[in-house]
């Protein structure tokens, strides 16, 4: 429940993350539901798989859809929760206002090292929580473009500051009730990444990179639509 996307630029990973987004979210969005109807065609086993999956009375995952930035990764996984449950583009109504004052509190503390990485990921656990209470099958966060994060950690030699993605991917991937996909965007793998890092900082790297599938991204629509199945 932790996935890597990783294509060359220009491969149309960005379109995919909307349409990912689109369909997990069941948002209402012709264009998506004619990429469904056309997997209906392609594949009308893999169809029904998602639909069984995402299930019928069910209002599909919360999206929180992150741009990668060089910036510190927590501070923008903390705005980005706090932007989509305070958006008007979003029924908002099952967000609870201390949840609200919670996200807006961290975020103003983060910089000055008051919270760190943990406090943040134990905001989504909160969130996914409201969001399946409210029959939300819980948050899909999808974070495009996040090699920058990766740049950033790089030129700076900071392994910590990665720390955020690590313990989102464990939370997703180890705790079925946790209700969270986490998914990242690359162009490149992470190591490729941390190709200027010293040893033991590539170790620490991998130790990340170990926590999510990795899935090269190809513009075949039967292998796009295999994606969103996994």
């Amino acid at each position: 429940r932790a996935f890597s996307v990783i294509g060359p630029y220009g491969s149309g990973k960005s379109s995919f993350a909307l349409l990912i987004s689109a369909i997990l979210s069941k948002s209402v969005a012709p264009w998506a539901d004619e990429s469904l109807k056309q997997l209906e065609v392609i594949s009308p086993l893999l169809h029904d798989k998602l639909k069984n999956e995402l299930g019928a009375g069910e209002r599909g995952f919360f999206p929180i859809i992150l741009q990668g930035e060089k910036s510190a990764l927590d501070l923008v996984l903390c705005q980005g929760l706090l932007d989509a449950i305070t958006s008007e583009e979003f029924d908002t109504r099952w967000v609870p206002k201390d949840l609200i004052d919670s996200v807006h509190r961290t975020l103003l503390t983060l910089e000055t090292g008051i919270n760190g990485p943990s406090d943040v990921i134990d905001l989504y656990k909160k969130a996914s929580d409201h969001a399946k209470a409210a029959s939300y099958r819980g948050l899909l966060v999808v974070a495009d473009e996040f090699g920058k994060f990766l740049e950033r950690s790089a030129e700076q030699g900071d392994v910590p500051d990665l720390i955020a993605a690590q313990y989102l991917a464990e939370l997703a991937s180890s705790d079925p009730d946790a209700g969270i996909l986490f998914i990242v965007l690359l162009h490149q793998s992470f190591r490729d990444y941390a190709s200027g890092l010293t040893q033991s900082q590539r170790l620490e790297w991998n130790k990340i990179q170990g926590r999510f599938k990795q899935v090269d991204f190809s513009e075949e629509s039967e292998d796009l639509y295999s994606l969103i199945a996994a």
